[in-house]
């Protein structure tokens, strides 16, 4: 069944790869994603105004079609948090999409200062807010956003991203408890770029070894 809805995504994968957004060779992307044999730019298309548009559509769709199901779903909320910076972009724009407002966490705020903002936006202390992010790997961006939105009294269950590395955010953020959704990840990624022979078998081999690491 998942991969059957996978296959009305894949033209995410076929957009990526012809934005240039998806690059192969040997990339270090932080703490987590070490010696990655691929690199994703999911912000690309997301600074271009047709492919955000179709993007905020399947987002979209795929966040009423969850809300559909009686053991996966999300639950209703109030308001969007976008994780700066791709998150953040897609976030406003599915706000616009749906006309709800849209907060974000402040990045390297001083916690010393008294008063200091930590969230940009308008919000209420009892809201449930969904996060958005544009690509996630180990998770710990959306970590430190759950953190500090529960701390100023908001509610944290459930978010979603637009590219999965599946790299642990998954089993991160279930410890903290919140569901993580996403709409296409990197094995799917993988697959259909070999099956479309974007890429060579041997590229597709150090892909499905480097995923299977790091599950």
């Amino acid at each position: 069944m998942e991969q059957t809805r996978d296959q009305g995504k894949l033209w995410l994968v076929d957009l990526l790869w012809d934005l240039g957004a998806i690059e192969l060779g040997i990339f270090n992307l932080g703490n987590t994603a070490v010696n990655s044999p691929i690199y994703i730019n999911a912000k690309i298309p997301l600074l271009r105004p047709g492919p955000l548009k179709k993007i905020v559509n399947l987002l979209n769709q795929e966040i009423e079609l969850i809300k559909s199901r009686r053991d996966d779903s999300i639950d209703n909320f109030d308001i969007i948090a976008g994780v700066p910076v791709g998150g953040l972009i897609l976030a406003t724009a599915l706000g616009l999409e749906k006309g709800q407002s849209t907060i974000y966490v402040r990045k390297n705020f001083n916690a010393n200062i008294e008063d200091v903002q930590q969230i940009e936006g308008s919000y209420l202390p009892g809201q449930t807010v969904l996060i958005i992010d544009d690509l996630t790997t180990g998770g710990h961006s959306i970590k430190n956003c759950i953190e500090t939105l529960r701390y100023n009294g908001l509610y944290v269950k459930n978010a979603i991203t637009l590219i999965d590395r599946a790299e642990g955010s998954t089993q991160l953020l279930q410890a903290n408890g919140v569901k993580m959704h996403s709409i296409i990840n990197l094995e799917t990624i993988a697959v259909y770029l070999r099956e479309t022979q974007k890429i060579s078998n041997k590229e597709y081999v150090q892909l499905r070894d480097y995923i299977e690491k790091s599950k």
